[in-house]
């Protein structure tokens, strides 16, 4: 098809195809997968591809904005379009990334390359650049040194091999690429004209580029007393290192008087290169700000400036950082003047309307004495200045006067005009950074962990690079322990002096939901402030947000989004830390939320720092409500924090904090004028107050039993009391002692002589939380379902320590291994045996199982450090029996006096205590039947004598004589030690699970 002109236009597509105009769409629409579109622009020609599913409603030709800047045809040019069919067949191509970037982005993503290669380019041509994108926000450039056969274009076939060089071998034909990269090309044929630019290049006056630090008022940094605040807030001020003093003004001895202008350096989010040529675009043309150079030394001490000053690091005031949209890590330009002293005869102050004038000329009168204390003030033409009752901008006269110096004695002669004009345009503010302060927070807990994390990035960002490498850090610990509180206060200290260090803070559930695109787009966007802030340090808190997912939806759309967002960060961060000083911190409940991509299996690890928030003690807690209440209230001097330190055991930041505001909101109930924090408001929100370790634990809620209510079983009631309750009773004497505490216990015993009741009395009588588990309830028929219950329970009951774990049948849960087909309760008991002495330790955590059948158990879990006390609760004699009766009559309000409870005891040999509740609730009921046939009213209902002899008759004691034989030779072999089941053989091979 002959030539025809179209003008370009750039679209939004993601892809090396053009869009055919759709007159020619419709007449190629056969042809467009067999030919070559060629472009002619400029004396150059490009053979590409057409797209065959789109085309362009309008007469322009459409390209990709970033494909179109790469090819150097700019959008409206003029092009010549004409076709080529039956491009021939290509077996190789050799391409070469544009830089050292591209060239790791095609290292990490060679797959990904692979698979969407030919759905974004279909033609080459050798020293023609093609563009593949990786992601809606990630590409990478290449230029295609040769094809073979070496035709001048050809065709990708699904066979087509691609060999890719690396990015330093040689140099990139400079006709191919964009010019400002190729500077260095005209050169090549000749050395000698090599030589000649090289030399050239090495003289010319480059910028100095300095990374902007803001100074601190506090005393504590100043060298001495008589350095004044004004001389450090001034916005005509700024404070470099003597030897860059020396290298602007290296003829001169005394720096007393010297000026620089100051230029921003824009940020390019679409590049990483940090090194900026005298024509670099990104420098500000702003109206110049003139400022005075003064000597860092003079002024602040090395706890402000740090033992190793980085020259390339400049401190101005946080007026001068609003006044000129520049923050902390910004780059600016420095150029030295040597500054006339300049006349005028007046001078404008352009205000907002309503400025009063007499006001304004005060003002600025006051500001120019403040700011040319030490130096005089210089001031610019259309210079901002801002005074008290707003900006105002500045006109010398005459106008052909660049600058002025000023002081109040200079002003004095110059006469001063206020013109009103339209509001000046407001400086982009500065967004502002939550400021910690020890003082404000309670962070004693968290004070070791912050003194090794700040090493950790001290070490790895330093700008002298101590031969440590970087290393990114994770914080981990438990809903409401104090993360987000840790990860702000972190942030104080490394934007502080002398660290001065560019943060970011993302809190991660807000990104919660957002598909991967989403995500990546947000973070390149974040990666490139931290580039350019350098050294940053990017906090990620709740990572676990966006890159963990259920385990039991492996294959959702969630799971895989979650997935893919763990790679993206993965392949970023591997990417951009490999070259510039980048860390990140992020916090996390548990290292395994993390998705798999941040925590592969093998390679190199995303976090190599992993920090533990520990769980704050005794004292920390009634140091943290003290520390608290008293910035809230008055406290009377009666309050006992140790006491209430003692009934929050477990407790967190989140829940003490609670604590504190609604003791404090009962007290101003209680009290409006002059309110006194008294023990009852702090008792009374104690009481309402839920900690978050409660929530979704299944606490035992019985009828809260205590010794006096269980009748007979005296021998286990005091073991019990010297196991558990002593050790509550005496800390500080059991904290001495050299022998490890025994808080695993085992109750055996025939069904029915009061296993489970004991083990309801112990939470009572010791004020301990109570978890009750029934042992089948753990077992499931799902491969690590069973495992990953028990493992569950621990983990509850490592959240609301001090608490008993109370294990139920404890026979059906952790049987003898071997013995189980499936292989189920076989890993149940490893899992037991793991959780009950291994390396995590279960401190705070008593264990309490009860089980008829001791012999059945897995011998393993017997051993001393597991469950080492051994109680046998046992079938109760004639003397016990009577105790039973009559603690049961107390409990159901049952007059004693006209029964004989000694032959009670003497008809029920046999019963066990369960037995003995059956009879007197047997015996109730026949009392109520008689009752009811004299009177309706329930009231005055009487249990005799003769009613619970009958109930005696009518009740079998629910263990036979040869039952009783059984489980009493059982357990005098157990307590011989020859615990081996008598009918091991009659053991079922399979378990429900």
């Amino acid at each position: 098809m002959q030539n025809e002109k179209f003008s370009v236009k750039y679209v939004p597509v993601k892809n090396c195809f053009v869009i055919l105009p759709s007159a020619w769409y419709h007449r190629l629409s056969s042809q467009i997968a067999q030919g070559v579109i060629k472009l002619s622009y400029e004396e150059k020609d490009f053979y590409l591809s057409a797209s065959q599913s789109q085309s362009s409603p309008t007469d322009f030709l459409c390209i990709s904005a970033t494909f179109g800047k790469y090819l150097n045809i700019k959008e409206g040019a003029e092009v010549n379009v004409s076709y080529i069919p039956d491009p021939p067949a290509l077996t190789t191509i050799t391409v070469r990334p544009f830089n050292s970037e591209d060239w790791q982005i095609v290292n990490l993503q060679v797959e990904k390359i692979q698979s969407t290669l030919l759905h974004q380019i279909n033609i080459a041509s050798p020293n023609q650049p093609i563009v593949i994108w990786l992601s809606k926000y990630l590409n990478v450039a290449l230029l295609i040194e040769s094809i073979s056969p070496p035709f001048l274009y050809g065709k990708l076939e699904n066979y087509t091999e691609v060999h890719v060089q690396d990015a330093t071998e040689d140099k990139t034909p400079g006709d191919a690429i964009p010019k400002e990269i190729t500077t260095h090309s005209r050169y090549r044929e000749n050395e000698s004209d090599c030589e000649v630019f090289l030399k050239s290049w090495r003289h010319q006056d480059l910028p100095k580029i300095f990374r902007v630090c803001l100074v601190s008022v506090e005393k504590k940094y100043r060298i001495n007393e008589g350095v004044l605040e004004t001389q450090i807030t001034s916005p005509h001020n700024i404070f470099v290192c003597s030897n860059q003093l020396r290298e602007f003004f290296p003829d001169r001895d005394n720096f007393s008087m010297v000026y620089g202008r100051i230029e921003k350096i824009f940020q390019d989010k679409q590049s990483t290169n940090l090194i900026f040529t005298p024509n670099d675009q990104r420098i500000n043309r702003d109206p110049e700000i003139i400022v005075s150079l003064s000597r860092v030394e003079e002024l602040f001490n090395k706890q402000f400036i740090g033992t190793n000053v980085d020259e390339k690091n400049i401190w101005i005031s946080e007026d001068l950082a609003r006044d000129s949209n520049l923050r902390l890590g910004s780059k600016i330009h420095i150029k030295p003047l040597n500054i006339t002293d300049n006349t005028i005869t007046s001078l404008q102050l352009l205000c907002p309307p309503n400025f009063d004038r007499e006001t304004g000329e005060n003002q600025f009168k006051n500001y120019v004495r403040v700011n040319s204390i030490k130096n005089d003030l210089v001031i610019s033409q259309n210079m901002r200045v801002s005074l008290e009752k707003g900006k105002c901008r500045v006109k010398l006269h005459p106008e052909d006067v660049p600058h002025v110096l000023l002081n109040e004695e200079t002003l004095k002669a110059i006469k001063i005009e206020i013109i009103e004009e339209g509001n000046l345009e407001e400086a982009q503010e500065i967004p502002q950074v939550n400021d910690f302060r020890s003082e404000d927070v309670y962070v004693s807990p968290l004070t070791k962990i912050l003194e090794d994390s700040v090493q950790v990035l001290q070490m790895g960002l330093s700008p002298q690079r101590y031969p440590f490498p970087l290393e990114n850090i994770l914080i981990c610990g438990d809903i409401g322990t104090g993360k987000t509180t840790f990860l702000n206060f972190l942030q104080h200290k490394l934007r502080s002096p002398p660290n001065f260090m560019h943060t970011i803070i993302v809190d991660c559930k807000k990104l919660k939901g957002k598909k991967v695109d989403a995500v990546s787009k947000f973070f390149t966007s974040t990666i490139h402030d931290c580039v350019y802030y350098q050294p940053s340090v990017l906090f990620l808190d709740n990572l676990e947000s966006i890159t963990s997912f259920p385990s039991d939806e492996e294959n959702s759309p969630d799971a895989t989004n979650a997935t893919r967002i763990s790679e993206y960060l993965n392949s970023l961060l591997t990417i951009y830390q490999s070259s510039h000083l980048i860390s990140v911190v992020a916090s996390t409940t548990r290292v395994d939320k993390l998705g798999v991509g941040l925590r592969p299996a093998r390679g190199v690890h995303v976090f190599q720092t992993i920090l533990n928030i520990p769980l704050l003690s005794r004292e920390e807690r009634a140091e943290f409500l003290e520390f608290n209440l008293q910035r809230k209230v008055e406290i009377s001097s009666e309050i006992n924090f140790e006491f209430y330190s003692g009934k929050t055991e477990g407790w967190v930041f989140q829940d003490l904090s609670e604590l504190c505001e609604k003791s404090v909101f009962l007290t101003w109930k209680r009290r409006r004028r002059s309110p006194v924090l008294e023990d009852e408001d702090l008792s009374r929100a104690l009481d309402v107050i839920k900690p978050l370790s409660l929530y979704g634990v299944s606490l035992f809620t019985g009828d809260g039993n205590n010794w006096g209510d269980i009748g007979g079983l005296e021998e286990v009631k005091e073991s019990l009391r010297q196991l558990l309750q002593w050790p509550l009773m005496y800390p500080g004497l059991f904290q001495k002692a050299p022998v490890k505490h025994q808080n695993g216990i085992l109750l055996y015993g025939m069904p029915g002589t009061g296993k489970t009741m004991l083990a309801g009395a112990i939470a009572k009588e010791c004020g301990l939380k109570f978890i009750n588990i029934k042992g089948p309830e753990l077992l499931s028929k799902y491969i690590g379902a069973s495992e990953e219950a028990v493992r569950s329970v621990f983990e509850k009951a490592q959240r609301i320590r001090p608490c008993i774990i109370f294990f139920d049948e404890f026979e059906s849960l952790a049987p003898r291994r071997g013995h189980d087909s499936t292989g189920v309760t076989d890993r149940v008991v490893n899992q037991l045996l793991t959780q009950f002495d291994g390396v995590e330790g279960r401190e705070g955590v008593a264990i309490v199982a009860a089980s008829s059948r001791p012999d059945l158990l897995d011998p393993a879990l017997l051993r001393p450090g597991r469950l080492d006390k051994s109680l046998l609760c046992p079938l109760p004699d004639e003397q016990t029996r009577a105790t039973i009766l009559d603690t049961l009559c107390k409990r159901h309000a049952i007059d004693v006096k006209d029964l004989d409870l000694l032959t009670l005891a003497r008809m029920t040999s046999g019963f066990t205590g369960a037995d003995l509740m059956a009879i007197l609730t047997q015996a109730r009921l026949d009392a109520v039947e008689e009752h009811l046939k004299k009177s309706t009213e329930l009231q005055g209902v009487r249990i005799t004598q003769d009613m619970l002899i009958r109930s005696i008759q009518d009740t079998q004691p629910s263990l036979t004589l040869e039952e009783i034989n059984k489980f009493t030779r059982i357990y005098n072999r157990f307590l011989t030690g020859d615990n081996a089941p008598e009918d091991l053989e009659k053991i079922q091979k399979a378990t429900l699970a």
